[in-house]
């Protein structure tokens, strides 16, 4: 249940209206921070720019200690599912989507440093 959440953020992080960081200023250290505590106040999973009215792409995974996503970008994927998933903008309404069963997110941490995380 957990990286169906994640796939859905990551996704609408991929396609929305967010922009890729290219510099790590002081006002994108700010969005992260703001984005962090966001999520900190919710039961989310995960918290992307988009939906907070940051158009940036950045992803917060909450976890014990949250995970931050730069510019994540989906590298791989491998086998299909059919999940049932929110429909963006919508945590009522929700639909079946073909996905692959195992992806790779690629992205940068909050010191631009690239990483990968494996998701099944």
């Amino acid at each position: 249940m957990k990286n169906k959440n994640i796939r859905n953020i990551l996704e609408i992080a991929e396609a929305g209206p967010a922009e890729k960081i290219k510099s790590f200023d002081q006002q994108t250290m700010q969005d992260i921070r703001t984005l962090i505590k966001a999520a900190e106040g919710t039961q989310s999973l995960s918290l992307s720019g988009p939906d907070i009215g940051i158009t940036k792409r950045i992803i917060v995974v909450n976890q014990e200690k949250p995970i931050v996503m730069i510019n994540p970008e989906l590298s791989f994927g491998f086998g299909e599912s059919i999940v049932e998933e929110s429909v963006p903008g919508s945590r009522r309404m929700f639909q079946k989507r073909l996905r692959a069963k195992d992806i790779k997110v690629d992205y940068q941490d909050m010191q631009g440093k690239k990483s990968s995380i494996y998701l099944s």
